[in-house]
């Protein structure tokens, strides 16, 4: 079947025609995390161990401003983060985050289409884990009129075949004061566009028909949240890998082979300035978010 990448009215691009769900369920459910596509693998070494859980832990530190200051206007204290409310994963992976969360006192749950990934890295978390279609799991959190604190959409938007659909439905159970965290893939960045006109890259490596279906960037995700009556509280970046795309050395989209070694210098790099102090890294990432900078952008949004 032949495909075409077209823009949407809201600024991102998506492919037309889309694949059918059952196409998908199977291609996910199946192969995903089993085969270790993606960004999973079937193990990690106790350095990968520990980014990966860190990597999680830093998508919601961030958030301690945003709940520090709205407590100041409600004129109570809070010592630390170990605040109980509720905190749900859409798409949550193997589990990292919501194990973070437990941790901390919050009631979570989690949903997927498949439970290999957690029940093999967090099968403490399956208990409180839903596995299904995302989009009739939310209709049923729904139809129980439960609302959430915390909402978390990491790496999912890129991947399903309705994201409009998929965020208002998040809307509904999103409390009136809750924050919906949304990680997605800067794609067709002004850093891509870069390498592609001068040379660094000669195709567009970002491409990932049938695994990222949609195509975010800085701009048309902000105009896809106004529109969907969202308001960005921020936006902050992951490690930008991409830079390593400049150099001819560390150029890992024209020689495949080194890709491991340029992951490794990103899991030395982020493991390094976390055990020094995380709020580096967040800063760093601050910083490059409000530039639309980093091969991921992550948005904090209220209704």
């Amino acid at each position: 079947m032949k495909t075409t990448l077209k823009k949407t009215k809201y600024g991102f691009y998506q492919y037309f025609p889309l694949p059918n769900q059952e196409i998908l369920t199977a291609y996910y459910t199946n192969k995903y995390y089993q085969n270790g596509l993606g960004s999973y693998e079937t193990t990690y070494d106790d350095a990968e161990l520990k980014w990966r859980q860190r990597r999680a832990i830093l998508t919601i530190l961030p958030m301690l401003a945003f709940e520090r200051e709205r407590e100041r206007e409600r004129e109570r204290e809070r010592e630390n983060f170990k605040h109980i409310g509720q905190f749900l994963d859409v798409g949550c992976g193997e589990g990292w985050l919501m194990e973070f969360m437990h941790q901390q006192g919050w009631e979570v749950m989690g949903i997927d289409f498949s439970r290999e990934g957690i029940s093999h890295w967090n099968p403490d978390m399956t208990p409180f884990f839903l596995q299904g279609n995302i989009y009739k799991l939310l209709d049923d959190i729904n139809a129980t009129h439960k609302h959430y604190n915390i909402i978390h959409l990491g790496n999912v938007i890129e991947h399903v075949l309705e994201p409009e659909n998929l965020l208002l439905k998040i809307k509904k159970i999103l409390s009136s004061d809750g924050i919906l965290i949304i990680v997605a893939p800067n794609d067709f960045s002004q850093l891509q566009n870069h390498l592609l006109l001068n040379n660094y890259v000669d195709e567009k490596y970002f491409l990932a028909y049938p695994d990222h279906l949609s195509y975010f960037n800085k701009e048309s995700m902000s105009m896809f949240l106004t529109e969907l009556g969202y308001n960005i509280i921020e936006i902050i970046s992951d490690f930008p890998i991409e830079f390593n795309l400049l150099t001819e050395s560390t150029n890992y989209v024209k020689n495949k082979n080194i890709g491991k070694s340029v992951h490794r210098q990103r899991i030395k790099f982020e493991n390094m300035f976390f055990e020094q102090d995380p709020q580096i890294l967040i800063d760093i990432y601050r910083a490059l978010g409000k530039n639309g900078l980093g091969r991921n952008l992550i948005y904090y949004c209220t209704k």
